[in-house]
């Protein structure tokens, strides 16, 4: 079952999309889009919010687990968000539509 999880970080908007940026080589790797249907980052006016939609659970502790991907987060000084913590933000998807 599909799941939509959220994770907020705390702090300058403008800095914190700079640091998420960076992290694209990060996300560039198929692996981590391997079970990843969605993936919206938004700025808010206290920060950023990011938003996942997952075939399942399994897909996140695989992400959250990720060395490659913890490292990309530390190297670009991201640790403003603590997405284990902030991963308990999640829903089961009753459904959803990708209009193309």
């Amino acid at each position: 079952m599909a799941v939509l999880f959220m994770f907020e970080g705390k702090g300058n908007p403008a800095e914190l999309l700079k640091k998420y940026d960076k992290l694209g080589p990060a996300f560039s790797d198929p692996k981590h889009h391997k079970g990843v249907i969605a993936h919206i980052t938004v700025a808010t006016e206290d920060g950023i919010k990011i938003l996942d939609l997952l075939e399942s659970e399994d897909v996140m502790d695989k992400l959250l687990n990720d060395p490659g991907l913890n490292r990309a987060l530390q190297d670009n000084d991201f640790e403003s968000i603590d997405f284990a913590a902030t991963a308990s933000h999640k829903w089961k998807v009753h459904n959803f539509h990708i209009a193309k």
